[in-house]
């Protein structure tokens, strides 16, 4: 079912990039203020070169920005799986106990009691 999303979605957007890269073939000089930096490229490059710095730049900023969330799903995690071999011990505390409670003399009386007389 992802598979076919991610068709719907990227092959559209494959073709209307293609179309782009198609029709932008001119070329534009590129340079950095304050750098001696100058570079001529295609307007097509340009653009697709800031899309991906600005898609870069946006996964980072959400990657630290959920780092809080990542920290608190972990600590749950650490809880949930404490509070689970707690249950566990819990459970076989309680079978120790009622095998206990059934293997107890019909008397009333501790074995330890009964074979003291």
């Amino acid at each position: 079912m992802h598979r076919l999303i991610g068709l719907i979605i990227g092959l559209p957007i494959l073709l209307i990039g293609a179309s782009f890269a198609g029709s932008n073939l001119q070329t534009v000089r590129l340079s950095l203020f304050p750098l001696p930096f100058e570079a001529e490229t295609t307007v097509a490059l340009t653009v697709y070169v800031a899309l991906v710095v600005g898609f870069v730049a946006g996964a980072v900023i959400a990657w630290f920005g959920a780092g809080r969330l990542r920290a608190r799903a972990r600590d749950n995690e650490i809880a949930a799986r404490r509070a689970r071999n707690e249950v566990e011990r819990l459970k076989t505390k309680a079978e120790r106990n009622a095998s206990a409670a059934l293997e107890a003399p019909k008397g009333g009386r501790p074995k330890a009691i009964a074979a003291g007389r």
